[in-house]
């Protein structure tokens, strides 16, 4: 089975194990959502339990890890699955039941579940899902700024903090995502989406960068699926550009993990177009 359809199947199997008492959470919520995720481990479910009736859980310690070995925020862990610490005072209400099946069991909201992905993935594992749920408009701009001060007290939250204030959901998958923020690391100011008419054709770049004629194109493996007409209107619509002076960098997933590459292409392609 694909791992991430496995790892959807077994976080809805330990939500409904665990009604009640705990909901799915972390990059396990993004997934049973359908929004995208990146550089996650799916072979754990991550479940955050609900406060005790008798009060809020106490938040997590400030260290790098617990006695026993488990890190900050974490209840218990067994092989495929990681029980987080409470929420404050979040109670996970059961998941309603229908005829002979079960509706899908509590999650945690979204805006959350991001904000725990950072925490355990790092800041591009947020930030791709962050722009994933905006463009999908599940989610705000502010809805992730107040999940973030909910997690004021959990370590990590610095570098989640500073990766979201990058969510754009202009950004339409995880690769345009890594590629807006590999060019704005290195200091170039970009406008996603930038539409022109050429030639009677209307062609949207994935990035322009401000203030020049360079676009940036990121090309996934599967953006044409091999499809002939796809391509051949693709390179029509290149060739209007480039004759009227606009200059194309294209990026694929492996070069993302090269920004000196990526900075060399687009300078190069700077100096061009103030050459022409």
């Amino acid at each position: 089975m694909d791992p991430l359809e496995r790892h959807r199947l077994t976080a809805l199997a330990l939500g409904r194990q665990y009604c009640g008492r705990a909901a799915i959470s972390h990059y396990s919520a993004l997934v049973v959502t359908g929004i995208s995720t990146y550089a996650v481990d799916l072979d754990h479910v991550h479940l955050t339990l609900g406060a005790t009736r008798q009060g809020p859980a106490t938040p997590p310690a400030r260290r790098a890890e617990r006695p026993g070995g488990k890190p900050p925020g974490v209840a218990s862990r067994r092989k495929g699955l990681i029980l987080h610490r409470p929420i404050g005072d979040t109670w996970y209400p059961p998941p309603t039941e229908g005829p002979g099946v079960w509706i899908t069991p509590s999650t945690t909201p979204i805006p959350w579940a991001i904000v725990q992905t950072g925490l355990a993935s790092g800041g591009l594992s947020a930030l791709v899902a962050a722009d994933s749920a905006l463009h999908r408009g599940v989610v705000s701009a502010p809805d992730l700024m107040s999940a973030v001060d909910r997690f004021r007290r959990y370590p990590g939250i610095t570098r989640v903090r500073a990766a979201l204030a990058g969510a754009d959901g202009r950004h339409e998958s995880p690769g345009e995502t890594r590629t807006a923020h590999v060019t704005r690391l290195l200091g170039f100011d970009i406008e996603p989406q930038f539409e022109i008419t050429a030639e009677g054709y209307t062609y949207r770049a994935d990035f322009r960068i401000v203030g020049t004629r360079v676009l940036i194109e990121f090309d996934g493996a599967v953006k044409y699926g091999g499809d002939r007409r796809a391509l051949f209107d693709e390179k029509r619509r290149e060739d209007a550009l480039r004759r009227q002076g606009w200059t194309i960098v294209r990026v694929v997933w492996d070069e993302l993990d090269d920004p000196a590459l990526i900075r060399r292409r687009i300078l190069g392609a700077i100096e061009l177009v103030k050459g022409a």
